[in-house]
């Protein structure tokens, strides 16, 4: 079964740059930047260098991400205590203040996208999407593409913890319900 997952998976991630870059674009806030000032507001404090593996996009294009919100105002580097080489994160008020937009941002398109969704429904696509990501991350690790995790905190940690219990999830909404009747859902 060749399903063109990737089309689609692209399809949603550059529609929703489109979406945040106009929810944001009076903040000054581009549509690519969300996804760093999230991070940094769940690790304030963070290494710079630990960003870039957190996030699986060169140091060079963290770099300029960060002088652009630090240029805004939105973030601050300093050294870090003990090694004046390596930059810590933080952010600013200013920076706050944009999290709160950018979580209502997200909410909303959120809402639009799965609004039609039964409630399992939505834990059923977003247990697939984990399941997926999961997977998507142990590949470009085990292929040396990434350096390694920097957050315990990162989403794709609580996921389940390997293939044989990713491929326990339900496939299908049938499924789930079947599972879910069953109780086998809760000891996913």
């Amino acid at each position: 079964m060749n399903h063109r997952i990737m089309k689609y998976i692209n399809r949603i991630y550059r529609t929703s740059i489109l979406d945040r870059h106009a929810a944001l674009e009076k903040e000054g806030v581009s549509g690519y930047q969300v996804s760093y000032l999230l991070a940094v507001g769940r690790n304030d404090g963070m290494p710079q260098d630990a960003l870039a593996n957190t996030m699986y996009v060169n140091k060079s294009t963290v770099t300029r991400q960060l002088g652009q919100l630090e240029e805004k105002g939105f973030i601050r580097r300093e050294p870090a205590p003990g090694d004046k080489r390596r930059l810590n994160l933080w952010l600013t008020d200013k920076g706050r203040e944009a999290i709160v937009t950018i979580h209502e941002s997200i909410n909303s398109w959120t809402e639009e996208l799965l609004g039609d969704f039964s409630e399992e429904e939505k834990d059923l696509f977003v247990r697939l999407l984990q399941t997926t990501a999961r997977k998507s991350t142990m590949r470009v690790e085990r292929l040396g593409l990434a350096g390694s995790r920097s957050s315990d905190k990162d989403e794709v940690k609580k996921m389940p913890s390997d293939i044989s219990e990713a491929r326990k999830m339900p496939s299908d909404i049938s499924e789930a319900k079947k599972m879910s009747a069953e109780g086998e859902m809760n000891n996913l």
